[in-house]
């Protein structure tokens, strides 16, 4: 994991180094997000409830980091970040462990100023998310699959400032073919976060 660690920072100050020349060389602003909650599942591994029980996941965290072009007060594109974590649970073999779940990808925004400093907004993108059991010597092997993401959520713009509140809820969509099951999973988040906003 720590070359994993090493890797991700790096592409981060990649992606920050790029956002921001790109955004100066074009007069374009970037949006700089940090966001925290909960993370949930809207489906079981299991397809039914059967007599060996359900296997599913509690409910867990999630913290995860944003970079963003801004285009136009309508448009932007974003690179992403999100980190979730959920205790196993039910009839499966790793149940009892926590499950972790990191989606790296890039999403296109679109929102709408509204009035006294509210911006609702909605996204759609993708990219990938490994999928990682947090013990020494795992049951579940880490796997990375490709994901769908989408969203939407309220800004809130501080008068006078470069500052942002949001409230997000976002959603993959990814194949879980390990440990014994196979289905579509659709994890659910929903996050406080703060922005900055630098340029125009």
């Amino acid at each position: 994991m720590a070359v994993v660690r090493r890797v991700l920072a790096a592409a981060l100050v990649t992606l920050v180094g790029a956002a921001t020349l790109a955004a100066q060389q074009q007069n374009k602003a970037v949006l700089f997000q940090v966001f925290g909650g909960g993370a949930q599942h809207l489906r079981n591994l299991n397809t039914s409830a059967t007599s060996e029980g359900i296997a599913d996941f509690k409910t867990g965290l999630n913290v995860g980091a944003s970079i963003g072009v801004e285009f136009n007060k309508y448009f932007a594109v974003h690179g992403d970040l999100t980190y979730t974590v959920n205790e196993a649970r039910g009839a499966s073999s790793f149940a009892g462990s926590n499950i972790d779940r990191l989606f790296y990808g890039a999403h296109a925004e679109v929102s709408y100023p509204g009035s006294e400093g509210f911006m609702p907004f909605a996204f759609l993108g993708g990219g990938g998310v490994t999928v990682r059991q947090a013990i020494s010597t795992p049951i579940l092997p880490t796997f990375t699959k490709p994901a769908g993401m989408f969203g939407a959520g309220l800004r809130y713009q501080v008068a006078q400032s470069p500052v942002q509140l949001i409230f997000e809820g976002k959603s993959l969509v990814y194949k879980w073919d390990r440990g014994g099951f196979s289905r579509t999973q659709w994890d659910v988040s929903y996050s406080l976060g703060i922005a900055y906003r630098l340029g125009l």
